[in-house]
């Protein structure tokens, strides 16, 4: 039985509280002794439980001077992402550590790590750009609503667009559509509501790679609806009029359109 004077190195005869260790030096799992307040033998506070002994944080395997110690099985980053350090099986690993350039050092939750611009998605070492809806749905988020795109040569700002399950939206024709060339290039109409992209954010995005176009036709009053899509498309640029360069023919009530050729981008107003 364990008495005042017989308290192994570096505890203390005192009230039972909660001691912590090596592996969990913040007590997030639990305390390393279950004591009902009684006196024994504790290891205080500022000393932690390595096996059977009570010892100095230094002592602990996963020690650092920055850190103190790092419980077992995670990492800490430092505060200029140069370093992280990780902790298994008792064993400190540190390593070289440094943000895409596309990427920022974040300080969040009393640690710090390496988190992708806007309109980039990645792990914060390695980041890409959001090319398109699907890279939302894939890499960024499922929820519907506006988010940033940044496709591969656009030689601007990312631009905002409107995303639901991967596709890219326009609503429900309540903006008039009779508009000149340069509404139609730069896009028009509201993300939350009815609004054209623009002609040359949907060819910088659509010449990335093979895409989709579906329209969805309702007819008032009764409701009917009917869908047209296509599983290839591709507009050119605008020194060519916005050409449809590629446009192949699939499924719904788009088996019956037949285009004359690749026609090119033209406007009540003026073509370009």
């Amino acid at each position: 039985m364990s008495t005042p004077e017989s308290c192994p190195t570096n505890m203390q005869w005192m009230t039972c509280t909660c001691e912590f260790t090596c592996e969990d030096p913040d007590g997030l799992f639990g305390c390393y002794n279950n004591c009902s307040g009684q006196d024994a033998c504790i290891c205080p506070s500022g000393y932690l439980m390595k096996g059977g002994d009570c010892v100095n944080p230094n002592q602990c395997g996963c020690y650092h001077n920055t850190y103190n110690v790092i419980p077992d099985g995670t990492k800490k980053v430092n505060a200029g992402c140069t370093e992280t350090c990780s902790c298994n099986n008792n064993v400190l690993t540190c390593s070289s550590y440094s943000c895409s350039v596309d990427a920022t050092c974040v300080h969040k939750d009393d640690d710090h790590h390496c988190s992708c611009n806007e309109a980039f998605w990645g792990d914060g070492v390695t980041c890409a750009h959001v090319r398109d809806c699907q890279d939302i749905y894939d890499h960024v988020s499922t929820d519907e609503g506006v988010y940033k795109l940044y496709p591969l040569t656009w030689p601007s700002n990312p631009f905002d667009v409107y995303c639901q399950d991967g596709w890219m939206y326009r609503f429900n024709g309540s903006v008039d559509f009779q508009r000149d060339w340069i509404d139609y290039k730069d896009g028009f109409g509201s993300l939350e509501g009815e609004f054209w992209l623009g002609n040359e954010m949907v060819h910088y995005i659509s010449k990335q790679r093979t895409y989709e176009l579906r329209i969805d036709l309702l007819f008032s009053p009764l409701d009917a609806k009917i869908y047209l899509q296509w599983n290839s498309f591709r507009i050119g640029p605008e020194s060519g009029n916005y050409v449809l360069e590629e446009l192949e023919t699939t499924r719904g009530a788009s088996k019956n359109i037949r285009l004359p050729g690749f026609p090119q981008w033209t406007t009540v107003y003026n073509t370009g």
